[in-house]
């Protein structure tokens, strides 16, 4: 990703953890739309990443069975596990498409 821009990819990725959301929808300038393959598979790993290392944290400070943080961390590889890209650009926050995100089950 270009250096010149600000993706906001922590920010990003926080929200995407916090809300364990599963399908995630970008939308980008018409002269962006060419990084939003990239972009979405740093989210996607990054998001995943995070939540992994997350689960195992706290399976540190409780006694839990192998099985069971297993399962946690099996969960935490869900999220984000699906990007979609927007094919409608967007000018600013007037031209947000969350009408066609919400129709795609997008959750973020």
């Amino acid at each position: 990703l270009p250096s010149a821009y600000s993706f906001e990819i922590p920010k990003t990725v926080e929200r995407i953890v916090k809300l364990r959301a599963k399908h995630v929808a970008l939308q980008l300038p018409e002269g962006l739309l060419l990084y939003a393959t990239v972009l979405a598979d740093v989210l996607q790993r990054l998001s995943q990443t995070l939540l992994v290392s997350i689960v195992q944290k706290e399976s540190e400070n409780v006694t839990e069975d192998a099985e069971t943080v297993k399962a946690k961390e099996d969960a935490a590889l869900r999220v984000c596990e699906q990007v979609s890209v927007l094919g409608d650009v967007t000018y600013g926050a007037c031209c947000i498409d969350d009408l066609g995100a919400q129709a795609l089950g997008a959750y973020l």
